[in-house]
């Protein structure tokens, strides 16, 4: 859905501004390749935008430009710039309908390049909607990378990865939020890579949510290890962006402690309205006993959920973030889906407290019913949770910590 505009322009004072701080992004490895960056240039006017792909500084021109022509054919950018000037004529004539906006993000490790770019409004072929383009190149040859290249066995790893989509739609109710959903087969011409994992875009037509959005998934890397090429290069360098850690009971506890969970962009205590903004509820909040519960449309907010404050004090917004909650997170090995309550204690101790949820009790709080383990985190609480075979279903963090003082 696009944006309302708030007024409309007269077409005598349209322009189109080009943004004088566009997000660049460099790649920090490789000695041929350091100097790589690329830049999301961002054409703006009004409430619309369009994004600009620019890969700069490759030793090799011919690939650099081979990239970018790419790219730019791929997100039909002529006929975007043509949307974005209509857009500013056509302001306020025609609602939600009109304008166009443009999301991008870049990640570059070593010789990997991978963008995704969103669009909303306005599409190429006169259709109003959403959809996701994502691109991943080797930097050495200017060669897309598939998604098969990760595998030993892409046959395999693809019907395991789509028992795994299949599985954690059951769990978590991700039907009550689509409009659309067919999520097999799964999407994987179109994905994109990041530090943590892969995403993988459906189209608008296969997988649909209630707010309009196409449907993502989101995979991490821990998920897809057991399918990749053990001692490929490209397979090395992705896993290589973990931590690896002497002591991975300390930092998740320090994190925690922060008021944070690993790869998840959301701390506690900062403005629940700042990430409903940027990320996007895929419906109306949910409620726990605790109080409102926010879950997004962003693809790298799978599975988390960011909990409110029931009766905000200042009675305007949701006021901060008091909980998070992750049903796909690495905590540094302890993952929910696998790990155990006893792979917890292991790893952070005996619990300071344990508490049961019963079935009764475990609707009101969109939990399974099932055991948790509580651990000091500084002022906060970490919550190891586990349904009733002891499988852990979610990793939550709280703000406060009351509940643990002796």
């Amino acid at each position: 859905m696009t944006k309302t505009f708030a007024r409309a322009f007269k077409l005598a004072l349209a322009i189109i501004l080009l943004c004088a701080t566009p997000l660049t992004i460099a790649c920090a490895q490789g000695s041929d390749l350091r100097a790589v960056h690329m830049t999301l240039a961002n054409r703006a006017a009004g409430e619309s935008n369009v994004l600009i792909p620019t890969l700069a500084g490759h030793p090799d021109a011919a690939i650099q430009q081979r990239i970018n022509d790419e790219i730019a054919a791929a997100l039909h950018i002529p006929e975007a710039l043509l949307a974005l000037e209509r857009a500013t004529q056509w302001a306020g004539d025609r609602g939600d309908s009109a304008g166009i906006h443009m999301e991008g993000t870049v990640y570059i490790a070593g010789n990997v390049l991978s963008v995704a770019i969103s669009t909303q409004g306005e599409l190429y072929d006169g259709s109003f909607g959403q959809t996701y383009t994502a691109f991943n190149y080797n930097l050495d040859t200017g060669e897309a990378i598939a998604l098969a290249d990760l595998f030993v066995d892409p046959q395999q790893a693809m019907h395991a990865l789509e028992a795994e989509t299949e599985a954690a739609f059951a769990r978590e109710g991700m039907n009550a939020y689509l409009e659309y959903a067919q999520v097999l087969p799964l999407p994987s011409a179109n994905y994109s890579l990041n530090a943590n994992g892969v995403v993988l875009y459906y189209p608008r037509e296969q997988y649909r949510l209630l707010n309009g959005r196409c449907g993502t998934f989101y995979f991490l890397y821990h998920q897809l290890e057991p399918y990749m090429k053990a001692g490929d290069p490209l397979c090395d360098l992705l896993l290589a962006q973990r931590p690896a850690l002497e002591n991975p009971a300390a930092q998740a506890l320090a994190d925690a402690a922060a008021g944070r969970l690993p790869g998840i962009d959301a701390q506690l205590g900062q403005p629940a309205q700042g990430y409903i903004d940027r990320y996007k509820l895929v419906a109306e909040p949910d409620y726990t006993l605790d109080g409102p519960l926010f879950l997004f449309a962003a693809p790298l907010m799978q599975g988390v959920g960011l909990g409110g404050l029931m009766y905000p004090e200042d009675g305007e917004g949701w006021g901060p973030i008091t909980s998070i909650r992750a049903a796909q997170v690495d905590l540094y090995g302890l993952r929910p889906g696998t790990s155990t309550l006893e792979d917890a204690a292991r790893m952070l101790g005996e619990p300071q407290r344990r508490t049961e949820l019963s079935p009764q009790d475990a609707p009101d709080m969109l939990l399974p019913p099932g055991e948790s383990y509580w651990y000091r985190a500084g002022k906060n609480e970490l919550e190891v949770h586990a349904g009733s075979e002891g499988v852990v279903s979610h990793i939550l963090l709280h703000a406060g910590g009351e509940g643990l003082n002796p």
